[in-house]
């Protein structure tokens, strides 16, 4: 069966990973030296485990890529290759996000213009067919109207990371535009619950990362701070955290009651 997953810190613009599993590797080296080894999107294609990358445009996408034409070109051909491949890996759906925006005080800022021109010709491929979730349009707007009336507001204290409230908004995003649901007046993801929010939530995060650390040292990594990293414990095997992922969805569903 294949598995749908978001790659959490994909970084499709350098190829510095090597693995013996079927790897998608996007274009060509062009990015300078980053503090640790970022690996592009994978496909596995083994009899164990087969993975598919539902889709992702990292915010330092931005700046992998020259301003202009030519770097246009070279991001719509490296993310209709991506799509193409994930179906023709098996895939069923294949979900593109647009990246978060990059929140800098220099103006003009060229790497946020290229996450505005990567953004809008994701959207418009929509009219081609293709499955699209629209965060950065949201969030900019959501940002430029807070910091009306309190300018110091962020949503990336870093101008790349989120925190808290801008994962919720790119959560919120997804929730509404893929998974048409209906928030309600909920601002956040405790919110969204009728009882029990902040349980739930501390649950799915537990989740998360139970898997997150799985399938990152399945796939060999240098990331700092995760299992399976340099100076860290092993990862947890695919097998341990599937079985423990399940036993943390029935604690959720008990509060879901």
């Amino acid at each position: 069966m294949w598995r749908p997953v978001f790659l959490v810190a994909p970084h499709p613009f350098k190829r510095e990973h090597t693995h013996a599993h079927r790897r998608l590797s996007l274009t060509r080296d062009e990015t300078p030296a980053r503090d640790f080894p970022r690996f592009p999107l994978w496909l596995y294609g083994n009899d164990e485990s087969r993975v598919y990358p539902i889709g992702v445009v990292a915010v330092d996408d931005g700046s992998g890529l020259p301003n202009n034409e030519a770097g246009l070109k070279r991001f719509s051909k490296a993310m209709t290759r991506l799509r193409d491949t994930a179906f023709k890996a098996g895939a069923k759906q294949v979900v593109l996000c647009t990246p978060p925006i990059h929140d800098s005080a220099r103006i003009p800022d060229p790497h946020e213009q290229n996450l505005v021109t990567f953004t809008q010709w994701l959207v418009s491929k929509r009219a081609d067919g293709w499955t699209v979730v629209d965060i950065h349009s949201p969030m900019r707007r959501e940002l430029d109207e807070i910091r009306k009336t309190n300018p110091s507001f962020k949503f990336q204290p870093d101008g790349v990371h989120p925190n808290r409230k801008g994962h919720w908004v790119m959560a919120r995003e997804i929730l509404t535009q893929f998974l048409e649901a209906d928030l309600g007046t909920s601002t956040s993801a405790e919110s969204f619950f009728a009882n029990n929010g902040s349980a739930i939530r501390s649950l799915v995060d537990q989740r998360r990362l139970t898997l997150f650390s799985a399938y990152m040292g399945h796939i060999g990594h240098a990331r700092p701070g995760v299992p399976g990293g340099p100076g860290q414990k092993p990862a947890p095997s695919l097998s341990e955290a599937t079985a423990q992922a399940a036993q943390i969805t029935e604690k959720i569903s008990s509060l879901l009651k």
